[in-house]
């Protein structure tokens, strides 16, 4: 059954970790029961609208690691919005984004603009045994605003229905 468990009640919620986030708290574990901070980017949705992590959360907040100033993003999350759920699934996303005409600006024979965006066919996807040290984000060629390749991790989160 794709997108829920054989429990009814509960469902698995899709959530993005990147690099700064994985950076800051401690990485999930399979069967691990985590309390995160999750939002959904309203001001990009396109932003995934490439991968299998179409629909997906963001990971704002979770236990920091020591050293960190990740402290600081459960005061900037509203706690009491938390969401508590067992990790079913890791996998790793490899991306590759490129600077390419912004949708939302138009564009005449010799203007407009660029933001960086995920090519669309780009998307390499990795089953994880347990989740990364860190994760990569590297250029493709010598050019300087060229081609990237970034890495995300995918977590499925069993949460409540």
């Amino acid at each position: 059954m794709v997108g829920a468990s054989a429990n009814f009640d509960t469902m698995i919620t899709p959530v993005v970790v990147d690099a700064l986030r994985l950076r800051w708290f401690v990485p999930p574990e399979v069967g691990e029961t985590v309390r995160w901070g999750l939002s959904w980017n309203v001001d990009s949705p396109r932003r995934w609208a490439v991968a299998e992590a179409a629909g997906a959360l963001q990971l704002c907040a979770g236990t920091p690691r020591d050293g960190t100033n990740a402290r600081q993003a459960w005061t900037d999350f509203d706690e009491n919005a938390s969401t508590t759920g067992v990790v079913r699934r890791l996998r790793l996303m490899s991306l590759e984004s490129d600077m390419l005409p912004d949708p939302k600006f138009p564009h005449g024979p010799s203007w407009g603009w660029a933001t960086r965006q995920f090519v669309p066919g780009s998307e390499r996807f990795y089953e994880l045994a347990r989740a990364p040290r860190a994760l990569r984000s590297y250029q493709l060629t010598d050019r300087e605003w060229g081609p990237r390749r970034e890495d995300f991790l995918l977590v499925d989160l069993e949460t409540a229905s």
